[in-house]
């Protein structure tokens, strides 16, 4: 019986390995051919997205921080910094989930009907910047990354309004001695919030008719009074999902590393049981001589 649970066992790890590391001949694959992340899911754009395909080459937040910097330098002082981030943002995808696959995070996708549906959505900043689409958190998680490596102050506000069941994630960013309301996701009126000064969050629950004016191209303008009204900001300069993060990044290097680690177990344990045959001649013979030796009474 113990024989063939070890037995099962080196099945086990043998199989496990070799899953490993068809994950990690995807990822490589992959990486090598520089294919985007959206492969798997990449739908249709609508059609009100200010949304231009040119600016897919900035897919690393650090591409985005240099071409954020430059754009700054030329529009300064018409336009603050974190305005300049939002309209690249807003420019640089539309809106819609952005996912795992299984040729860049196979354990990550595998596993993320165990940890909740939403596991696989992307929630790594550079990871989110390799995608033309990001839903409205996602897009707010990229900013505020930017922000944070830039020195400003951010914090995520989220929404969610009981009428429709829905809700949203915007960020704010403090500058100019003040709390500014930025949602590159839905892409309100720039120019009406511009001629508020870029109001907070909380300016716009208790002037709902600037919400509906800056909301007015976005189908429901109603809707987004409802979700300004419930809006609540987080704390301030925190990741906003730091599990997912932690998940994702955990699955990613499993991903391409995990047949490594299959490789060493199954490694040691083949050394293990050379070591345990070579010593069981030694402790059979101590144990034959053991008993021949005469016993005095």
């Amino acid at each position: 019986m113990a024989f063939k649970k070890r037995k099962l066992v080196d099945i086990g790890l043998i199989i496990l390995f070799f899953f490993s590391f068809s994950c990690f001949l995807l990822w490589l694959s992959n990486n090598l051919r520089e294919s985007d992340y959206s492969s798997w899911r990449h739908p249709d754009k609508p059609i009100k997205d200010q949304f231009d395909s040119s600016l897919i080459r900035l897919n690393s937040v650090d591409k985005l921080i240099v071409y954020c910097d430059s754009v700054y330098q030329a529009k300064f002082p018409q336009l603050a910094y974190p305005e300049v981030v939002s309209e690249t943002l807003r420019k640089r995808f539309y809106h819609n989930y952005s996912y795992y696959n299984l040729g860049n995070n196979a354990f990550g996708v595998i596993f993320a009907p165990l940890v909740g549906n939403g596991a696989a959505a992307v929630v790594i900043p550079d990871d989110i910047a390799k995608y033309p689409n990001a839903a409205c958190s996602q897009q707010s998680i990229l900013g505020m990354e930017i922000f944070k490596q830039k020195g400003y102050k951010f914090r995520k506000v989220s929404m969610f309004d009981s009428t429709e069941k829905v809700g949203h994630f915007a960020y704010e960013i403090y500058y100019g001695n003040g709390w500014h309301f930025f949602d590159t996701d839905q892409e309100p009126d720039a120019n009406i919030l511009r001629h508020y000064g870029r109001p907070s969050a909380a300016f716009l629950a208790e002037n709902p008719s600037v919400v509906l004016a800056a909301y007015r191209k976005r189908g429901d303008p109603q809707l987004f009074k409802r979700l300004l009204i419930n809006a609540k900001t987080g704390p301030v300069n925190k990741f906003p999902a730091p599990n997912a993060y932690l998940y994702q990044i955990v699955t990613k290097y499993f991903t391409y590393f995990g047949w490594l680690f299959f490789l060493s177990i199954i490694y040691v344990r083949k050394w293990v049981k050379k070591k345990a045959k070579n010593f069981s001649p030694v402790l059979s013979v101590a144990k034959k001589e053991e008993e021949t030796v005469p016993v005095f009474s």
